[in-house]
């Protein structure tokens, strides 16, 4: 249990280090708060009729998040290829830095396809189920199946903005070379 409360402390802790993030690290260091927070807005809508029926969108759903396995294909492809021909590689391992980044890009990747598959999983699973009445068991499903698609979504342009930025790397000119120019 205290294992839990130092992690939690840890996370949160990180907040008076925020001067030092860039506003995409920012949002991703509290992704999971911010796609809960927009979960309980879509259940708030869902559950006062403001949408007809989820069902109706789960064949939808499902071809989303066999677009997004695609994707996250050639996403490794492209890691693969930045690997040998990437400046910010080149960079990187001159610092021993080489192997974090790209295991750590992967690992993401790996995630993203995990949560996919669970995605799919919950949504047919959702799909054969007959309707529920309790509204509070039928709001718990639609949050983790809430967040687990935006959850999706956030982990693809995640990794498409940072694999661009590492893709278009380029060195900082140094001090000699910016004074001739």
């Amino acid at each position: 249990m205290m294992e839990i409360f130092t992690k939690i402390k840890k996370h949160y802790g990180r907040i008076k280090k925020l001067n030092n993030y860039d506003t995409l690290d920012k949002i991703n260091l509290f992704h999971n708060e911010i796609i809960l927070a927009i979960g309980l807005v879509f259940i708030y809508f869902y559950l006062h009729k403001h949408f007809s029926t989820i069902r109706n969108a789960l064949s939808d759903t499902i071809s989303f998040s066999s677009i997004i396995m695609g994707v996250l294909g050639v996403l490794i492809g492209i890691l693969i290829a930045l690997d040998s021909s990437s400046s910010f590689f080149k960079k990187a391992e001159q610092y021993n830095k080489k192997q974090m980044f790209y295991s750590g890009l992967m690992h993401q990747t790996k995630r993203a396809f995990i949560t996919n598959i669970i995605f799919v999983s919950v949504t047919v699973i959702f799909n054969i189920v007959p309707p529920i009445e309790n509204w509070f068991l039928k709001g718990i499903i639609l949050l983790l199946w809430g967040y687990l698609f935006i959850k999706i979504i956030w982990q693809i342009c995640y990794l498409i903005i940072v694999m661009v930025n590492v893709a278009t790397y380029e060195e900082p000119k140094k001090e000699k070379e910016k004074k001739r120019s």
